[in-house]
Order: C-alpha cells, then sequence, then structure tokens
C-alpha cells in the first residue's frame, strides 16, 4: 500500500537518528511510528 504522505529524511533526522543509535534506543520502533504516521494512522500516546 502507497503511503498516504511522503517522508522527507532531514539532515536533522539523520542527527537524531544517530544520537538515538548512541543512547541504544531502538530505532525499529522509531520507524515504526514514523510508518503509521506516513499513512495517517493515529497513534497512540
Amino acid at each position: 500500500m502507497k503511503p498516504k504522505y511522503g517522508v522527507t529524511v532531514t539532515n536533522q533526522y539523520k542527527k537524531d537518528i544517530k544520537v538515538a543509535k548512541k543512547r541504544k534506543l531502538d530505532i525499529d520502533f522509531l520507524e515504526a511510528i514514523v510508518a503509521k504516521l506516513a499513512n495517517g494512522e493515529v497513534v497512540d500516546p
């Protein structure tokens, strides 16, 4: 299924991912949330 919204990867996003990796945060979870938002779904707080 094609995403409802386009996701543009900016330099700030790349920097944030780099920091998150250094902090050993779950990158897969972040990517799943971004994919849900791109598809127009509502995410739980």
